[in-house]
């Protein structure tokens, strides 16, 4: 899970399109109980073809 600016800024979109695919239940995500949102890098790789290694180095994450 990645915080939902992370998201977008790998995936090449705006934040605003994270969250309307997070809407339209296009992506599968999560929210802490602060309210924050959390998106599932596998969802988002399928979604936009997103490369693994691109997700690990936004995240500065080896793995997700």
């Amino acid at each position: 899970m990645i915080p939902a600016n992370e998201a977008a800024m790998t995936a090449k979109v705006t934040a605003r399109d994270i969250y309307r695919l997070v809407g339209t239940g296009e992506l599968h995500f999560m929210e802490d109980r602060l309210g924050l949102l959390y998106i599932c890098s596998e969802s988002l790789r399928s979604l936009r073809r997103v490369e693994p290694g691109e997700v690990a180095k936004a995240t500065g994450r080896s793995r997700e």
